[in-house]
C-alpha cells in the first residue's frame, strides 16, 4: 500500500462489512440466544466461550479476554497487521483502498506496510549474514564450540536462525552498505552506530546472533552475547520504528510455530533457556527481552492462552523478579486465566536443569508451580505472626492494595474471601475504601424504575459527582449499546464537552452522528491504536446492566451530569475571579453578578 488508509474508508468498510459472516467463514458459529458463540480461535478449550455480538459488531472471549472487531479478528486469526487486515476485508467486499499521501491524526498507528519495509527487508539481510558467518568465518570456532558446549545441535541453531557477528567494526557496511541508502536503513535498524567524530562501526562485535521476531515472522531485532571480556554480557538492538522491547517477548514466534493451540506459555529469563527448551521438547517458552514482565506481555501472552507460569532463580534476586511479575499480573487476571510462579534450585536455570535432568524432571517442576494466589499471601505474610490479631490486621491492610488491582469478577471475589478467611474479618469488614487501597470502578445498577437509576438517590449521587470521568465512561458505554444516541445530542452540547476526559465523549458522539446507521464497531475502528482503544474495549466488553427501555434516559441523565458539572466548574472559575478582585475595584455590576453566581451555585449543590 503505497500511503495511509483513510479513516472514513475505515469507516465505511466497518458500515457495511459484517462480523458474523467474517468470523463464520473462518470459526463456525452457533446461535445462542441474541449472540453467536464457538470455541475460542485464540485459546484451547472445550467448552464455548467465544461470543460474538451481531448489533454491537463484537466479538469476546470470556476465556482468554480476546476482543474487538472484525479487524482486529482478521488482525488476530490470520497473524497479520493493521493494514492487511483492512486489505483481506476490503477484498471479500470487492473494495478498491484509497490512499492518502497526507498526514492524519494519529497516522503513525495506521502507517502502510511499505514504509517500514525496507527495514524488515534490512534486518532479514542482516540475519542471514550473521548465520552464514556462524557456518564461514573463521574466527566462528569459539561461537561454535560455546554454542556446542551448551548442548545445542545444528538444528535448533537453525530453527532460532542464530548467528555470528564476527570480530571487527565495519563488517556489515563492507558487506550490505555499498550506498548511501542501505547505510542509512543499518543506522535506522540500530545495526551501525554513528559517533560523535561521524563515524559509522557495526552495533555487535564478536558476539552470538539471536535474532528476535515478530509475530508474523520478520526479524525486527538482535541480541548478542558476548564471546570475550566486553561488557555487557548481552546487548540487545536499541528500540526503532519496528522495535519496542517493553511489547516483544523472544521465541513467541517460534512457540506459535510449534504450537497452532498454545494452552500455556512460560516465561523465562534468557535466550538459551527459550532455546534449549525447545530442544528438548518444551516448546512453549518465551523470554523478556532485558526488562520486568509488564502488563503488555502478559495481554499479549493472554491472547494466546489462559495460562502463563513464570520461571524464576530460587534467590532472593528470583524472588523480587517474580513480585514484580506479580504486581503486573494483577490488573491482567480476568475469570478463566490463570498464572503460576515456578522457583528453580539455587544455581540453577532452565537450560542448564533441562540438560542435566531431562524434559520430565522440569515439566514435574512446571505441574507443581504455585498458584499465584498461593504466591502472594506466602509472600505477603512471610514476617507477620498470623496469631496474633495485630498481625491479622496488619497483614488485612498489606493484603487489600493487591487484591483490589484484580479487574472485577469471580477470581476477585474469590481471593477477598480468602483473604477474610485467613484473618478471620468478616468478608463485608473488608472495604474497598482502604485508605491504601484501590477504588474499584463504579458500575451501572439496575434499579426497579430504569429512568431514576443514576438521579433516583442523591447520597449516591454524591460519590458519582466527586467523579466526573464515571458519567463520561458511562454515556460512552450507553453509546456503544445504543450507537444511535448520537443523533439526539444538541450540536450546542458538544462545545462544552472540552476537558481531557470529555474530549473522547464528544468525538466519539461526532463520529457516529456522521454516520445515518452507526454501529459499535465504528467506534471501535476509529480509536484502535490510539491511547483510547484500551478504553473503548472495555466498556464494550462490560455487561450492560440498565434495562432496553431505560438506556435513552439513562443516557440523557448522564448528559445533563456532564454539563452540570461543566457549568459548575465555569461557575466556580468566574467566582474565583470576581473574588480576586480587590472591594474598591469592583463594579456594582460585577457585584450584583457575584451574588447571583453564589446563589447559582448554592442551588446545585442543594
Amino acid at each position: 500500500m503505497a500511503g495511509l488508509i483513510p479513516q472514513t474508508f475505515i469507516d465505511t468498510l466497518l458500515e457495511q462489512i459484517d462480523i458474523v459472516d467474517v468470523i463464520d467463514g473462518r470459526v463456525k458459529l452457533k446461535k445462542s440466544g441474541r449472540n453467536y458463540t464457538a470455541r475460542c480461535p485464540f485459546h484451547d478449550e472445550k467448552t464455548p466461550s467465544f461470543s460474538v455480538n451481531q448489533e454491537k459488531q463484537f466479538y469476546y472471549c470470556f476465556g482468554c479476554g480476546a476482543s474487538g472487531n472484525a479487524i482486529g479478528f482478521i488482525m488476530n486469526y490470520e497473524n497479520t497487521d493493521f493494514p492487511k487486515a483492512i486489505e483481506s476485508l476490503a477484498n471479500t467486499l470487492g473494495l478498491e483502498i484509497p490512499q492518502e499521501t497526507k498526514s492524519l491524526r494519529n497516522a503513525k498507528h495506521f502507517e502502510s506496510e511499505k514504509s517500514y519495509k525496507p527495514l524488515y527487508e534490512c534486518l532479514s539481510q542482516v540475519s542471514k549474514f550473521y548465520q552464514s558467518q556462524l557456518r564461514e568465518h573463521p574466527a566462528a570456532d569459539r561461537a561454535i564450540a560455546y554454542l556446542k558446549g551448551r548442548g545445542l545441535t545444528g538444528k535448533i541453531a537453525k530453527d532460532f536462525q542464530i548467528g555470528f557477528a564476527p570480530p571487527g567494526w565495519n563488517n556489515l557496511i563492507n558487506n550490505l552498505g555499498s550506498s548511501e541508502s542501505d547505510q542509512q536503513k543499518l543506522l535506522d535498524t540500530g545495526m551501525i552506530v554513528k559517533n560523535e567524530a561521524g563515524k559509522t562501526y557495526d552495533r555487535f562485535r564478536d558476539r552470538i546472533i539471536f535474532p528476535i521476531r515478530d509475530r508474523q515472522g520478520r526479524v525486527v531485532a538482535f541480541g548478542g552475547r558476548v564471546l570475550g571480556n566486553d561488557k555487557p554480557k548481552y546487548l540487545n538492538s536499541p528500540e526503532t520504528s519496528i522495535f519496542h522491547k517493553s511489547s516483544e517477548l523472544y521465541g513467541l514466534y517460534e512457540a506459535k510455530l510449534s504450537n497452532r493451540s498454545l494452552t500455556r506459555l512460560l516465561v523465562t529469563e534468557g535466550y538459551l533457556d527459550v532455546i534449549a527448551l525447545a530442544q528438548f521438547g518444551i516448546d512453549y517458552s518465551v523470554a523478556t527481552l532485558g526488562t520486568s514482565t509488564n502488563q503488555k506481555h502478559l495481554e499479549r501472552i493472554f491472547r494466546l492462552c489462559p495460562e502463563v507460569i513464570f520461571c524464576f532463580d530460587g534467590d532472593q534476586a528470583g524472588r523480587n523478579a517474580a513480585l514484580k511479575a506479580l504486581e503486573a499480573t494483577l490488573p491482567t487476571m480476568l475469570d478463566g486465566r490463570q498464572a503460576r510462579f515456578l522457583f528453580l534450585p539455587e544455581g540453577e536455570d532452565p537450560d542448564t536443569l533441562i540438560r542435566a535432568k531431562g524434559k520430565d524432571y522440569l515439566e514435574s517442576l512446571i505441574s507443581s508451580a504455585k498458584p499465584l494466589e498461593e504466591f502472594l499471601f506466602d509472600t505477603l505474610n512471610k514476617d507477620i505472626n498470623m496469631e496474633t490479631m495485630e498481625g491479622r490486621a496488619r497483614f488485612s491492610k498489606i493484603a487489600l492494595p493487591y487484591l483490589n488491582r484484580l479487574p472485577a469478577g469471580i477470581f476477585r471475589e474469590l481471593m477477598l474471601q480468602e483473604l477474610a478467611n485467613k484473618t478471620g474479618i468478616s468478608r463485608s469488614s473488608l472495604s474497598y475504601n482502604d485508605e491504601n487501597a484501590i477504588k474499584p470502578p463504579q458500575e451501572f445498577e439496575e434499579k426497579s424504575n430504569p429512568a431514576t437509576a443514576i438521579t433516583s438517590d442523591k447520597s449516591n449521587n454524591q460519590s458519582y459527582e466527586s467523579n466526573p470521568s464515571y458519567f463520561i465512561n458511562a454515556a460512552i458505554k450507553l453509546l456503544l449499546h445504543r450507537p444511535n444516541l448520537a443523533h439526539q445530542v444538541d450540536q450546542s452540547i458538544l462545545s462544552k464537552l472540552k476537558n481531557k476526559a470529555a474530549i473522547t465523549l464528544r468525538d466519539s458522539i461526532i463520529i457516529l452522528k456522521k454516520n445515518s446507521s452507526p454501529t459499535s464497531a465504528l467506534l471501535l475502528g476509529h480509536w484502535h491504536g490510539t491511547n483510547n482503544e484500551e478504553l473503548i474495549k472495555k466498556l464494550a466488553n462490560e455487561e450492560q446492566l440498565v434495562p432496553e427501555k431505560g438506556i435513552e434516559v439513562q443516557f440523557h441523565d448522564a448528559i445533563a451530569k456532564i454539563l452540570q458539572n461543566y457549568d459548575q466548574s465555569t461557575i466556580s472559575l468566574e467566582i474565583a475571579a470576581l473574588k480576586s478582585k480587590s472591594y474598591s475595584s469592583i463594579t456594582e455590576e460585577e457585584k450584583k453578578r457575584l451574588v447571583k453566581l453564589l446563589q447559582m451555585k448554592q442551588n446545585m449543590e442543594e
